[in-house]
Parts: structure tokens; C-alpha cells; sequence
């Protein structure tokens, strides 16, 4: 089952991309975050074998690719969330008629190995494990800071909020690779 959707994930990207002129070269370039990469990592050498096309896809957060992307970068195709989508649209850099729904993700939250884990069975209980843990990590992609503002807890937990930015990853955790 995972293998067909990442099957029909991919396609739809490669379609995307082929079918609005963007392809014209035999390597593809796409940017990338870390779950479609997984996907194009297990099948893109079956789309490389029977397209002739080769991928090089390049994994990382969004406002790297954004920068790249603004600072004048060429690409083939990008997998990003509907926001970065829509605000790349908007200056221009990404034709508004290519844009398509891949998949779709929820929030995840991770503790340290060891400690217990909080119950975020609800929302009251997840904001109850947000103002009584000791610090709170996040990546700054769109949507968690809006979370956290819709759930009324922005000033609450401000003091322990710490933002991961592209460069203070932990160098266990997949960057952008450069050209």
C-alpha cells in the first residue's frame, strides 16, 4: 500500500513538473523535504530506468529553499507546504497553475528518550504537556507558530521556546544539499 501511494506521490510531482513546460533538461532538480525524499529515494531510480530522466533531489526545510529560490536558484520542481507554495505563486516564482495537493501531514510531537510521555489525547491535554514541559523545540516551518497562537499559549510558553533554525540542526538531521 505505502509502495503504490508513493508511486502515484511521485508521479503527480514528475506530471506536474513535465506537463507545464518546467523539464527541459534531462536531470530533474527538486526540492525536497525529508518525507518526499524518502519517497523519491525508494522510487525514483524505477522513474529514472523508465524515463531516461535522472533525479537530483535536494532535501531541506522550506525557507532554505525559499532563499534559493529568491536569490534567483533554478529548479525543477518543489514539494513544500501549501503556504510556502502559495507565497513562491505570489512573487512570481512558481506557476500558479502547477501547484497540486501531494499529501498530507499532521503535527508529531517527540520527547527526549526516557522521559515520560505526555498525554495529548485532546487539545486540553496537549496544551496542559505544552505549559508543564521544561523546554519546547520546534522547526520553523509554517503552521506551528499559528498552532501555538490559535491554541492561546504564545506568551505562556515564550520563555521556553526554542525555534531550530536550518543551522543549529544537529548534524544527525538531513540539510539542504548544495549543487
Amino acid at each position: 500500500m505505502r509502495s503504490r501511494a508513493a508511486a502515484s506521490l511521485v508521479a503527480c510531482v514528475l506530471f506536474v513538473c513535465m506537463s507545464h513546460g518546467t523539464a527541459r533538461s534531462a536531470e530533474l532538480k527538486i526540492f525536497a523535504s525529508r518525507a518526499i525524499w524518502t519517497v523519491l529515494a525508494e522510487i525514483g531510480p524505477e522513474f529514472e530506468k523508465s524515463s531516461g530522466h535522472k533525479l537530483h533531489v535536494i532535501t531541506g526545510l522550506s525557507p532554505e529553499f525559499v532563499g534559493r529560490i529568491n536569490a534567483g536558484e533554478t529548479f525543477d520542481a518543489i514539494a513544500a507546504p501549501l503556504a510556502v507554495l502559495d507565497g513562491l505563486i505570489k512573487n512570481g516564482k512558481v506557476a500558479a497553475d502547477s501547484k497540486a495537493n501531494l499529501a498530507r501531514s499532521a503535527y508529531g510531537v517527540v520527547v527526549r528518550a526516557g522521559a515520560p510521555k505526555p498525554d495529548i489525547s485532546s487539545v486540553e491535554a496537549f496544551k496542559r504537556a505544552l505549559l508543564n514541559a521544561k523546554s519546547i523545540t520546534y522547526l520553523p516551518v509554517p503552521g506551528v507558530p499559528q498552532l501555538i497562537e490559535r491554541l492561546g499559549l504564545k506568551d505562556a510558553i515564550a520563555s521556553k521556546v526554542t525555534i531550530q533554525t536550518p543551522t543549529s540542526l544537529p548534524n544527525s538531521w538531513p540539510r539542504a544539499k548544495s549543487n
